[in-house]
């Protein structure tokens, strides 16, 4: 999508295409949430490998970047993405 994405940079996708890159997870998923058009409800799927405390920053990120929003944490046991969001 011609950007230049760093080695070790967190990446957001969106139906394909990618919206979002930086070093900062949480604030990527914040990123790319902003682009969204006022979902109701985002569901996060966390992957096997993320501790509790990634997912409680990456719950906040989306908090803050969708304030009408319903945020849901899933366990989605997926291995090789940290997370994937659904938006309703």
């Amino acid at each position: 999508d011609g950007q230049k994405v760093r080695a070790g940079e967190a990446i957001a996708l969106l139906d394909g295409k990618l919206v979002a890159h930086g070093p900062d997870e949480g604030a990527v998923l914040a990123e790319a949430a902003r682009g969204l058009d006022d979902p109701a409800l985002l569901t996060l799927y966390v992957g096997s490998s993320v501790g509790p405390e990634r997912v409680d920053r990456a719950r906040e990120a989306l908090r803050s970047a969708c304030a009408g929003a319903d945020v849901e944490v899933v366990d989605g046991g997926q291995p090789h993405y940290p997370f994937l969001v659904a938006a309703e």
